[in-house]
């Protein structure tokens, strides 16, 4: 995947000149013979924008005085070999305290809420009370297997923001960065050893900043569709992922895309 980043230099008199013309090679404009490097860092290609961009919407050659360069910038891999190692340690550390700690009130409640299911409730959404009545059901007293959905779906959360970081452009570093910080994140690691709605909430709203992130990289709408169902289930768990779309939408409105709000899948998605 590539994402395209758009910088409008100023011409000033001699400017093309300097940079061997609006063809010249990236590197030529960069001071840099190699417009790609190896090894794995983010490699730069270029292209003169003309016309009506795609993506944007900008009609270049209404910018008098200025020309644009458009850098498409690769993604890195997923960095598997820094991220395998600390999804073990979470689910280990996860299973550990889900081992530790006998039931907890909002857990004894969602089985009692499990046992006389409805579609929705005072609190929350069905979701939670029926995983504590699935999980209440399986045989033995195993408080790993009881919580065992939210040390899965947390594991799942680590695993996503890392993903995160890759659409940002992260590369190896950044991605074992992203997914240490949420790994040790306390109060993530303490819901993950609960069946909690929290500890399901959480990652649901990393999934859908991560589909909305790709989104904005590659503009295919089948993510924001994706978005949407994530959202619709997220609101069988907790009822606070709205939040989430004010902010987004206040802020795709500002800085852009501004056409978030207005693409259709995003709303199909939801219904």
């Amino acid at each position: 995947g590539q994402f395209r980043i758009l910088l409008a230099l100023t011409r000033v008199d001699g400017l093309q000149q300097g940079c061997g013309g609006a063809d010249a090679p990236i590197g030529a404009v960069l001071g840099d013979d190699e417009a790609a490097q190896q090894g794995g860092r983010t490699a730069l290609q270029h292209d003169v924008a003309k016309g009506v961009d795609p993506d944007t919407g900008l009609d270049h050659g209404r910018l008098t005085g200025a020309f644009l360069l458009v850098l498409t910038v690769a993604t890195a891999a997923v960095a598997w070999v820094a991220l395998v190692p600390i999804l073990l340690l979470s689910g280990i550390a996860a299973a550990f305290g889900a081992s530790r700690y006998h039931l907890f009130g909002d857990e004894l409640y969602f089985i009692a809420a499990g046992h006389h299911l409805s579609v929705s409730y005072a609190d929350q959404g069905p979701i939670l009370p029926l995983l504590a009545l699935l999980c209440d059901a399986m045989p033995g007293d195993s408080l790993v297997l009881f919580r065992l959905p939210s040390v899965l779906i947390t594991l799942a959360g680590i695993l996503v923001s890392a993903l995160i970081a890759r659409e940002l452009g992260g590369g190896r570093h950044a991605q074992a960065l992203t997914a240490g910080a949420y790994a040790t994140s306390t109060f993530l690691l303490l819901q993950s050893s609960l069946l909690a709605t929290n500890a399901i909430d959480t990652p649901l709203w990393v999934a859908v900043t991560w589909l909305v992130v790709r989104w904005v990289r590659t503009r295919q709408d089948w993510l924001l569709f994706a978005a949407g169902v994530v959202t619709a289930i997220d609101m069988q768990v907790k009822w606070l992922i709205p939040v989430f779309w004010v902010c987004a939408i206040v802020a795709s409105l500002i800085w852009g895309p501004r056409d978030l709000a207005r693409r259709p899948a995003l709303w199909l998605g939801g219904a």
